[in-house]
């Protein structure tokens, strides 16, 4: 079963790829077993880590 670390992981190489995130449809779409507690976490961890990158 997929979990945060796996959207998490989409999100960072959707983000590399395209140089934009992925809004909330395309995760879902891409993620549809994923309960929205865990989808908040992944992009809470990748938003933790983006923000550090973009404020440095």
């Amino acid at each position: 079963m997929r979990n945060r670390w796996h959207l998490y992981e989409w999100l960072k190489q959707q983000y590399m790829a395209t140089g934009r995130m992925p809004d909330d449809d395309q995760a879902r779409a891409a993620f549809p077993e994923l309960p929205l507690e865990e989808m908040g976490e992944g992009y809470t961890e990748f938003m933790a880590v983006v923000g550090r990158y973009k404020g440095a």
